[in-house]
Protein backbone atom coordinates (compact mmCIF):
# COMPACT_ATOMS: atom_id res chain seq x y z
CA UNK A 1 0.00 0.00 0.00
CA UNK A 2 1.36 3.41 -1.02
CA UNK A 3 -0.54 6.25 0.64
CA UNK A 4 -0.65 9.71 -0.91
CA UNK A 5 -2.28 12.69 0.78
CA UNK A 6 -4.25 14.97 -1.56
CA UNK A 7 -6.56 17.95 -1.24
CA UNK A 8 -10.16 16.85 -1.84
CA UNK A 9 -11.97 18.98 -4.39
CA UNK A 10 -15.68 19.75 -4.50
CA UNK A 11 -16.53 16.85 -6.81
CA UNK A 12 -14.84 14.39 -4.40
CA UNK A 13 -16.44 15.68 -1.19
CA UNK A 14 -19.50 13.35 -1.44
CA UNK A 15 -17.13 10.35 -1.34
CA UNK A 16 -15.37 11.84 1.68
CA UNK A 17 -18.68 12.42 3.48
CA UNK A 18 -19.76 8.86 2.71
CA UNK A 19 -16.57 7.51 4.30
CA UNK A 20 -17.06 9.80 7.30
CA UNK A 21 -20.67 8.72 7.85
CA UNK A 22 -19.97 4.99 7.45
CA UNK A 23 -17.02 5.10 9.85
CA UNK A 24 -18.93 7.27 12.32
CA UNK A 25 -21.73 4.69 12.49
CA UNK A 26 -19.23 1.89 13.14
CA UNK A 27 -17.09 3.48 15.84
CA UNK A 28 -18.65 6.63 17.27
CA UNK A 29 -22.41 6.28 17.04
CA UNK A 30 -22.46 3.53 19.72
CA UNK A 31 -21.35 6.18 22.26
CA UNK A 32 -24.05 8.67 21.20
CA UNK A 33 -27.78 8.98 21.82
CA UNK A 34 -30.21 9.09 18.92
CA UNK A 35 -30.14 12.87 19.26
CA UNK A 36 -26.35 12.89 18.99
CA UNK A 37 -26.34 10.66 15.90
CA UNK A 38 -28.89 12.92 14.23
CA UNK A 39 -26.89 16.02 15.18
CA UNK A 40 -23.78 14.64 13.51
CA UNK A 41 -25.78 13.64 10.41
CA UNK A 42 -27.24 17.15 10.23
CA UNK A 43 -23.73 18.58 10.44
CA UNK A 44 -22.26 16.62 7.52
CA UNK A 45 -25.41 17.23 5.44
CA UNK A 46 -25.29 21.00 5.96
CA UNK A 47 -23.95 22.20 2.61
CA UNK A 48 -23.24 25.73 3.85
CA UNK A 49 -21.01 24.42 6.63
CA UNK A 50 -19.30 21.82 4.44
CA UNK A 51 -18.39 24.50 1.91
CA UNK A 52 -16.44 26.38 4.60
CA UNK A 53 -14.26 23.33 5.39
CA UNK A 54 -11.03 22.08 3.82
CA UNK A 55 -10.75 18.34 3.19
CA UNK A 56 -7.67 16.18 2.66
CA UNK A 57 -7.79 12.54 1.69
CA UNK A 58 -5.43 9.59 2.11
CA UNK A 59 -5.44 7.65 -1.15
CA UNK A 60 -4.07 4.25 -2.09
CA UNK A 61 -3.98 4.77 -5.87
CA UNK A 62 -7.53 6.00 -6.47
CA UNK A 63 -9.13 4.50 -3.36
CA UNK A 64 -9.95 6.86 -0.52
CA UNK A 65 -8.76 5.40 2.78
CA UNK A 66 -9.12 8.28 5.22
CA UNK A 67 -10.23 11.91 5.56
CA UNK A 68 -9.31 14.89 7.70
CA UNK A 69 -11.27 18.15 7.52
CA UNK A 70 -10.71 21.49 9.21
CA UNK A 71 -12.08 24.99 9.27
CA UNK A 72 -10.68 27.42 6.74
CA UNK A 73 -7.86 28.77 8.91
CA UNK A 74 -6.68 25.21 9.68
CA UNK A 75 -6.96 25.78 13.43
CA UNK A 76 -9.75 23.34 14.33
CA UNK A 77 -10.22 19.74 13.16
CA UNK A 78 -13.87 19.07 12.36
CA UNK A 79 -13.68 15.49 11.04
CA UNK A 80 -10.96 12.85 11.14
CA UNK A 81 -11.83 9.32 10.00
CA UNK A 82 -10.05 6.28 8.54
CA UNK A 83 -11.87 3.28 7.07
CA UNK A 84 -12.34 0.44 9.55
CA UNK A 85 -10.31 -2.10 7.57
CA UNK A 86 -7.41 0.35 7.34
CA UNK A 87 -6.98 1.16 11.02
CA UNK A 88 -3.53 0.64 12.61
CA UNK A 89 -1.72 1.07 9.30
CA UNK A 90 -0.36 4.56 9.93
CA UNK A 91 -2.88 6.25 7.62
CA UNK A 92 -4.33 8.52 10.29
CA UNK A 93 -0.86 9.63 11.38
CA UNK A 94 0.07 10.46 7.77
CA UNK A 95 -3.09 12.55 7.40
CA UNK A 96 -2.36 14.33 10.66
CA UNK A 97 1.29 15.03 9.81
CA UNK A 98 0.30 16.40 6.40
CA UNK A 99 -2.29 18.64 8.02
CA UNK A 100 0.17 19.80 10.67
CA UNK A 101 2.82 20.58 8.06
CA UNK A 102 0.34 22.72 6.10
CA UNK A 103 -1.26 24.54 9.02
CA UNK A 104 0.30 27.86 10.13
CA UNK A 105 -1.27 27.63 13.58
CA UNK A 106 0.72 27.18 16.78
CA UNK A 107 -2.30 25.64 18.54
CA UNK A 108 -4.78 23.24 16.92
CA UNK A 109 -8.02 22.16 18.58
CA UNK A 110 -10.54 19.35 18.24
CA UNK A 111 -13.70 18.19 19.99
CA UNK A 112 -12.98 14.49 20.24
CA UNK A 113 -15.54 11.71 20.43
CA UNK A 114 -15.06 9.24 23.32
CA UNK A 115 -13.71 6.64 20.89
CA UNK A 116 -11.02 8.95 19.46
CA UNK A 117 -9.62 10.43 22.69
CA UNK A 118 -6.80 7.84 23.00
CA UNK A 119 -5.93 8.39 19.32
CA UNK A 120 -5.56 12.13 19.81
CA UNK A 121 -3.48 11.58 22.94
CA UNK A 122 -1.05 9.51 20.84
CA UNK A 123 -0.83 12.36 18.34
CA UNK A 124 0.18 14.78 21.11
CA UNK A 125 -3.15 16.37 22.04
CA UNK A 126 -4.06 17.16 25.63
CA UNK A 127 -7.48 17.59 27.26
CA UNK A 128 -8.76 21.12 27.76
CA UNK A 129 -11.68 20.03 29.92
CA UNK A 130 -13.67 17.00 30.99
CA UNK A 131 -16.15 15.34 28.64
CA UNK A 132 -18.96 17.63 27.51
CA UNK A 133 -22.45 16.98 26.13
CA UNK A 134 -24.20 19.14 23.51
CA UNK A 135 -27.09 18.23 21.22
CA UNK A 136 -26.71 14.61 22.29
CA UNK A 137 -23.05 14.52 21.24
CA UNK A 138 -20.40 13.54 23.79
CA UNK A 139 -17.01 15.15 23.24
CA UNK A 140 -13.79 16.12 24.99
CA UNK A 141 -12.29 19.49 23.97
CA UNK A 142 -8.59 18.98 23.23
CA UNK A 143 -5.65 20.97 21.90
CA UNK A 144 -2.29 20.37 20.28
CA UNK A 145 0.62 22.77 20.77
CA UNK A 146 3.67 22.65 18.55
CA UNK A 147 6.96 21.63 20.11
CA UNK A 148 9.96 23.85 19.49
CA UNK A 149 13.31 22.09 19.07
CA UNK A 150 16.55 24.02 19.65
CA UNK A 151 20.21 23.04 19.47
CA UNK A 152 23.22 24.05 21.58
CA UNK A 153 26.89 23.20 21.58
CA UNK A 154 26.81 22.76 25.36
CA UNK A 155 24.75 23.42 28.49
CA UNK A 156 25.15 22.71 32.19
CA UNK A 157 25.48 18.92 32.48
CA UNK A 158 22.85 18.90 35.22
CA UNK A 159 20.22 19.95 32.68
CA UNK A 160 20.71 16.90 30.47
CA UNK A 161 17.80 14.53 31.11
CA UNK A 162 17.80 12.41 27.94
CA UNK A 163 20.12 10.76 25.46
CA UNK A 164 19.07 10.05 21.85
CA UNK A 165 21.24 8.10 19.43
CA UNK A 166 21.21 8.29 15.63
CA UNK A 167 22.39 4.76 14.90
CA UNK A 168 23.60 3.00 11.76
CA UNK A 169 25.00 -0.40 10.93
CA UNK A 170 26.80 -1.15 7.66
CA UNK A 171 25.63 2.21 6.38
CA UNK A 172 21.95 1.56 7.11
CA UNK A 173 19.69 3.32 9.62
CA UNK A 174 18.66 1.52 12.82
CA UNK A 175 15.24 2.30 14.32
CA UNK A 176 13.31 0.79 17.25
CA UNK A 177 9.70 -0.33 17.59
CA UNK A 178 8.20 -0.37 21.07
CA UNK A 179 5.96 -3.32 21.92
CA UNK A 180 3.02 -0.99 22.63
CA UNK A 181 3.40 1.22 19.54
CA UNK A 182 2.91 0.91 15.80
CA UNK A 183 5.59 3.49 15.02
CA UNK A 184 9.38 3.70 15.00
CA UNK A 185 11.90 5.88 16.80
CA UNK A 186 15.57 6.52 17.38
CA UNK A 187 17.02 4.62 20.35
CA UNK A 188 17.28 6.70 23.49
CA UNK A 189 15.83 7.33 26.88
CA UNK A 190 15.91 8.97 30.30
CA UNK A 191 19.08 9.57 32.31
CA UNK A 192 19.15 7.66 35.58
CA UNK A 193 20.30 9.03 38.92
CA UNK A 194 24.10 9.41 39.28
CA UNK A 195 24.58 8.41 35.62
CA UNK A 196 26.70 10.47 33.23
CA UNK A 197 25.04 11.19 29.90
CA UNK A 198 27.45 9.07 27.84
CA UNK A 199 26.68 6.07 30.05
CA UNK A 200 22.98 6.77 29.52
CA UNK A 201 23.47 6.75 25.76
CA UNK A 202 25.43 3.49 25.79
CA UNK A 203 22.93 1.78 28.09
CA UNK A 204 19.93 2.87 26.00
CA UNK A 205 21.59 1.81 22.75
CA UNK A 206 22.31 -1.66 24.17
CA UNK A 207 18.83 -2.07 25.69
CA UNK A 208 16.88 -0.82 22.69
CA UNK A 209 18.87 -2.27 19.78
CA UNK A 210 20.84 -5.15 21.26
CA UNK A 211 24.08 -3.44 20.19
CA UNK A 212 27.19 -5.19 21.52
CA UNK A 213 30.09 -3.61 19.67
CA UNK A 214 29.76 -0.01 18.54
CA UNK A 215 31.50 3.35 18.25
CA UNK A 216 29.66 6.36 19.69
CA UNK A 217 30.24 10.10 19.33
CA UNK A 218 28.36 13.13 20.76
CA UNK A 219 26.80 15.54 18.25
CA UNK A 220 25.25 18.38 20.24
CA UNK A 221 22.72 19.29 22.90
CA UNK A 222 19.07 19.53 21.88
CA UNK A 223 16.07 20.89 23.75
CA UNK A 224 12.30 20.60 23.38
CA UNK A 225 9.85 23.25 24.56
CA UNK A 226 6.22 22.21 24.78
CA UNK A 227 4.18 19.28 26.02
CA UNK A 228 5.61 15.84 25.30
CA UNK A 229 5.13 12.29 26.59
CA UNK A 230 7.42 13.14 29.51
CA UNK A 231 6.61 16.81 30.10
CA UNK A 232 3.14 18.25 30.63
CA UNK A 233 4.22 21.91 30.89
CA UNK A 234 3.79 23.84 27.65
CA UNK A 235 6.46 26.46 28.42
CA UNK A 236 9.18 24.26 29.96
CA UNK A 237 12.41 23.55 28.04
CA UNK A 238 13.85 20.08 28.55
CA UNK A 239 17.36 19.13 27.44
CA UNK A 240 19.06 16.05 26.06
CA UNK A 241 22.30 15.03 24.34
CA UNK A 242 22.31 13.79 20.76
CA UNK A 243 24.80 11.07 19.79
CA UNK A 244 25.67 9.03 16.73
CA UNK A 245 26.63 5.36 16.82
CA UNK A 246 28.03 2.89 14.32
CA UNK A 247 27.01 -0.60 15.41
CA UNK A 248 29.23 -3.55 14.49
CA UNK A 249 27.41 -6.45 16.20
CA UNK A 250 24.08 -7.24 17.90
CA UNK A 251 22.59 -9.65 20.41
CA UNK A 252 18.89 -10.44 21.10
CA UNK A 253 16.91 -7.61 22.71
CA UNK A 254 15.63 -8.07 26.27
CA UNK A 255 13.59 -4.91 26.85
CA UNK A 256 10.30 -3.20 26.04
CA UNK A 257 11.43 -2.94 22.41
CA UNK A 258 9.67 -5.44 20.12
CA UNK A 259 12.14 -5.27 17.25
CA UNK A 260 14.58 -3.08 15.37
CA UNK A 261 14.31 -1.97 11.76
CA UNK A 262 17.48 -1.77 9.65
CA UNK A 263 16.81 0.20 6.48
CA UNK A 264 18.54 2.19 3.77
CA UNK A 265 15.89 4.92 3.93
CA UNK A 266 14.47 7.12 6.66
CA UNK A 267 11.10 6.05 8.00
CA UNK A 268 7.73 7.79 7.63
CA UNK A 269 5.97 6.32 10.68
CA UNK A 270 7.70 8.25 13.47
CA UNK A 271 6.70 7.98 17.12
CA UNK A 272 8.02 11.53 17.58
CA UNK A 273 7.45 13.13 14.15
CA UNK A 274 7.88 16.69 15.42
CA UNK A 275 11.19 16.03 17.16
CA UNK A 276 13.37 13.21 15.89
CA UNK A 277 13.44 14.10 12.15
CA UNK A 278 14.77 17.49 13.25
CA UNK A 279 17.56 15.78 15.20
CA UNK A 280 18.66 13.95 12.07
CA UNK A 281 18.52 17.14 10.00
CA UNK A 282 20.69 18.94 12.56
CA UNK A 283 23.22 16.11 12.59
CA UNK A 284 23.40 16.30 8.81
CA UNK A 285 23.78 20.08 8.97
CA UNK A 286 26.78 19.53 11.24
CA UNK A 287 28.32 17.16 8.69
CA UNK A 288 27.25 13.87 10.29
CA UNK A 289 25.69 11.14 8.10
CA UNK A 290 25.61 13.04 4.83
Amino acid sequence: MEINIKKINNTQIPDALSLIWTTFLQFEAPDYSEEGIQSFKDFIENEEIIQTLEFWGAYDKDELKGVIASNENRKHICCFFVKAQDHRKGIGRKLWEHFLKNSPQETITVNSSPYAVPVYHKLGFSDLDTEQLADGMRYTPMKFERQEVRFYDQVDDRLLQFAVIIAKTNGKWVFCKHKERDTYELPGGHREKDEDILTTAKRELKEETGAVEFHMEPVCVYSVTGKTRVNDKADEETFGMLFTADIFSFEPIHSEIEKILITEHLIDDWTYPLIQPKLIREARRRGVYE
